[in-house]
């Protein structure tokens, strides 16, 4: 599922900040408006640089379900691998503070930059 935001240029990009177990995302749109997206509570993040869609396939993403800006991973294979590891015993009843549920897998893609994938429980954007 598709989160609108202003579309992300990599030229745009004024910082990128993990602190105190958030991440914060700051860029500019077209219009020289900041825009803030703030993900907290993460448990985990990874960044895959690629040029284009040359690589869209190796990093196991189907052309036709490529997007660049914010969505929400579905079913998450990423996510499912995070509780399975650290739950192997499948008991989660007191996982990520007794909140599983509110745990969310976000993809954020940038034009020809790359995209992040970022476990966590909360999303605000400003």
């Amino acid at each position: 599922m598709e989160t609108k935001i202003p579309t992300i240029y990599e030229e745009n990009i004024d910082s990128f900040i993990y602190k105190n177990g958030d991440v914060i995302f700051k860029y500019f749109t077209d219009a020289n408006e900041k825009i803030n997206i703030m993900f907290k509570s993460v448990y985990g993040f990874t960044y895959i640089e690629f040029d284009y869609m040359d690589c869209a396939e190796e990093l196991l993403i189907k052309r036709s379900t490529w997007k660049f800006g914010l969505e929400l991973i579905e079913n998450s294979s990423l996510l499912n691998k995070l509780v399975k590891d650290n739950f192997p015993d499948g008991n989660v009843t007191r996982a990520f503070g007794g909140e599983i549920e509110k745990i969310k897998h976000y993809r954020l893609a940038i034009d020809d930059f790359g995209f992040y994938n970022i476990i966590c429980k909360k999303l605000e954007i400003k």
